[in-house]
């Protein structure tokens, strides 16, 4: 089943393009659909692929049916982003099939390639499989399959394609049919949404249920209100009574340690290792010499600078062994 809805304003818009030509539009049609009408009849799993600049195009064929439909974002002209898009639809739409048919403007090797990678089917020009087309035009006709499947469909009683609008007498396809297929495909559209809705509500669940149960084993007995904050808070407190008690920390505890000890009044240089004075320097190595982390915290080389402001230093200092290990 397809349905599709178009506005009748830009429906109209179109066919004022062709009136002012002085030409009636005999079918308007849903492109890419009617360049199936250029491929032969067969029940095989099909993709084609209409590489035509901003415009690209997806359709699928399952058992000889129509099995979906997508406009394509990725531009032609980058084939690799192209290839991506078309690799995740046929994912979407149930997995790549053995074929993928390429035609359009911008259908070269390069994009043939490109698909070939991404999807691991065999790719095919339409050139190469196209029925009714003279050998020496195939190439011209894969450039405008569409308009040249409009063409071959139009002697054909199961044409493939959805009209509407044009001066054909309304049948099998017609747009009446397509406005209420439209709103079937609306209501359908609401419930996968809504079935995608649930999924992510079930996945949430569950993602809430492993934490609270991680959060449960690492804290027994406690009342969990908040199980992922207070997780990342015993954490926290954790790696805090480690450092304490002398445990084994890593360097960027360590420098955490440091600058959580200097003395916010005082003013240091760090790149030029200098203090505004002495009892600077002696004051931070009395702050260094406070962290349970640090020992033997000296500070040597100390002298006054060539202009006499400030004070030049070098401070030392030996990282604590963890509790219980050799020092």
């Amino acid at each position: 089943m397809l349905a599709a809805a178009v506005r009748r304003d830009e429906l109209e818009a179109h066919g004022a393009l062709l009136a002012g030509a002085g030409l009636a539009p005999a079918r308007v049609d849903l492109a890419p659909l009617p360049a199936w009408n250029l491929l032969p009849a067969t029940r095989d799993d099909q993709a084609l692929v209409i590489a035509d600049g901003a415009a690209s195009a997806l359709a699928l064929r399952r058992g000889g049916r129509l099995a979906g439909l997508r406009a394509l974002g990725a531009s032609a002209r980058e084939p690799a982003a192209l290839a991506s898009e078309v690799r995740w639809s046929l994912a979407a739409l149930g997995g790549a099939p053995a074929t993928v048919v390429v035609a359009g403007t911008d259908a070269g090797g390069a994009l043939a390639r490109a698909l070939a990678a991404a999807t691991g089917a065999r790719i095919v020009s339409l050139a190469e499989v196209a029925r009714l087309v003279p050998g020496h035009g195939a190439d011209e006709l894969a450039a405008c399959a569409v308009a040249a499947g409009l063409v071959a469909g139009a002697a054909r009683t199961g044409r493939v394609g959805l009209a509407l609008g044009g001066t054909e007498p309304a049948g099998h396809g017609s747009l009446q049919r397509a406005a209420a297929l439209a709103a079937l495909a609306l209501a359908l559209g609401a419930l996968d949404v809504g079935l995608a809705h649930h999924r992510l509500a079930r996945r949430d669940a569950a993602l809430v249920r492993a934490l609270a149960a991680e959060a449960a084993a690492a804290l027994p007995g406690a009342r969990l209100v908040a199980p992922q904050a207070e997780l990342e808070a015993a954490v926290a407190a954790a790696t805090r009574r480690a450092a304490r008690l002398g445990g084994e920390t890593g360097p960027l505890e360590v420098l955490r340690e440091l600058s959580a000890r200097v003395p916010p009044a005082l003013r240091l240089d760090l790149d030029e290792r200098r203090a505004e004075s002495f009892d600077a320097v002696d004051a931070l190595r009395r702050a260094l010499a406070a962290s349970p982390l640090l020992a033997d915290v000296t500070a040597d080389e100390t002298r006054t600078t060539v202009d006499g402001r400030r004070v030049e230093f070098r401070l030392r200092a030996a990282r604590k062994p963890a509790l219980g290990a050799s020092s």
